[in-house]
């Protein structure tokens, strides 16, 4: 009996102690009444939402993701110079990197670009000086992946490879673009 009226005020004094450190917790978060803040929330969501009928700007909106990861890598990879990734209308996505006086430039229709299984590859950082990288295959293995130094192509590749600084630089743009590559397409 007495260990029962123990245990009961031990489980009551957590409790107390429990609710008085989420009080503490929540003073730093004042609570908001039903119903207050989520329109705000929302409101804000929907200014900065892109219209689903808006296509090219939802194209736009991962290469911008695309662009804004290179940007983060640009003093972390030697062979990286000043890089502008772009595309146009009809989805013709042009990779700029300006380095060294050159201009080099990876060109692709991202129509091109095969997004069923076994066709996007993680590509590893497994040898030292190498960068974590994603790579994916054209349709039917052609090689339309321009590439260009100064204005003359100097191969073209059946893959758009990516490399990045970081994993997780790859693992921010591989679903953006993959989704970009499936509004192109009409895949969504």
């Amino acid at each position: 009996m007495f260990f029962l009226v123990a245990l009961s005020f031990w489980l009551f004094a957590c409790g107390q102690k429990q609710q008085s450190s989420s009080q503490t917790t929540n003073s730093l978060n004042p609570p908001i009444a039903a119903g207050e803040g989520e329109t705000d929330n929302v409101q804000k969501l929907k200014e900065v939402a892109i219209d689903e009928d808006d296509m090219f700007g939802r194209i736009s909106s991962g290469i911008y993701t695309v662009d804004a990861e290179f940007d983060k890598s640009e003093n972390l990879m030697p062979d990286l110079g000043k890089v502008k990734v772009t595309i146009d209308e009809n989805c013709l996505l042009v990779i700029k990197n300006e380095r060294d006086g050159n201009i080099f430039e990876t060109r692709v229709n991202l129509k091109d670009l095969d997004t069923k299984s076994g066709s996007i590859r993680l590509l590893p950082d497994r040898e030292e000086g190498s960068f974590p990288g994603i790579s994916f295959s054209t349709i039917n293995q052609e090689a339309v992946v321009e590439v260009i130094k100064n204005g003359e192509v100097i191969t073209k590749d059946n893959a758009l490879e990516i490399h990045l600084a970081t994993r997780e630089g790859i693992e921010k743009i591989a679903p953006a673009l993959l989704q970009t590559i499936r509004l192109c397409k009409d895949e969504y």
